[in-house]
């Protein structure tokens, strides 16, 4: 790490296991989010990003990587799209031990694995997806894999498509436990627990029906918040400084 990879590269050493259908995973030009390639299913060997919603399918791609230890764990990202049909047409994405997957018509997950993902679809237009992937236990060679569904009905293109992976050691962890006690008419004292090794914290706070956040950087912890408006509800993060 970090593991950055926009399919540009022909060496990008992902492995497919696409089974004896027409959908397969293939990296080539059809569709990209910057560059030229990207990683999509195909019922055409590449050409479109299209899938065959004829006959169902269970196809992977995966990736080995090397994780060094990290107690604050890895932030994981991509890019991706595809439409597919509600709830039978998806992606999804899998995290775990190095095991061999199974392609076919029903669904084999390999042992030691989890899916980190709920199902990835209804999207034409490429977005971001973000997960934190746990620390402990990771020191070692961990496989990545993605998984396309679908069943033997609808075909609503494009089908999935991936680009951008970027995988990266968290180096400031965000803060958990965030709570607020002690609410009066114009004040609440607002509190958290530090993971990392942060000693300063920015606040971001808003009432709810503001269009804007106001800022106060370095608050340490806990944190009287005042002037605020009777009556109102409000929303508030804190990230590590």
């Amino acid at each position: 790490l970090p593991y950055v990879c926009d399919f540009e590269d022909p060496m990008h050493n992902w492995v497919f296991v696409n089974g004896t259908g027409n959908n397969k995973w293939i990296v080539d030009p059809a569709t990209n989010n910057g560059g030229t390639h990207a990683l999509y299913v195909s019922n055409d060997d590449g050409v479109h990003n299209a899938y065959d919603g004829n006959n169902s399918c269970y196809i992977w791609a995966y990736r080995d990587i090397f994780f060094p230890a990290c107690t604050n764990g890895y932030n994981l990202s991509f890019d991706w799209r595809g439409e597919g049909e509600s709830n039978y047409d998806y992606l999804l994405v899998y995290f775990g031990e190095p095991a061999q997957p199974t392609a076919g018509t029903t669904l084999s997950v390999p042992t030691g694995v989890d899916c980190i993902s709920e199902n990835l679809n209804q999207s034409t237009n490429y977005q971001t997806f973000t997960a934190e992937l746990p620390g402990q236990n990771n020191d070692g060679i961990r496989r990545l894999y993605f998984l396309w569904r679908n069943d033997a009905s609808v075909q609503n293109d494009p089908a999935a498509a991936i680009d951008n992976i970027a995988i990266r050691m968290i180096q400031c962890p965000a803060p958990v436990n965030v709570y607020a006690y002690a609410i009066g008419i114009d004040s609440a004292i607002l509190n958290w627990t530090e993971i990392g090794e942060a000693n300063a914290w920015n606040l971001h706070y808003k009432a709810n029906n503001a269009s804007s956040w106001t800022t106060i950087n370095d608050v340490e912890r806990p944190y009287v918040l005042t002037g605020l408006q009777q009556g109102t509800t409000y929303s508030f993060y804190i990230e590590s400084n």
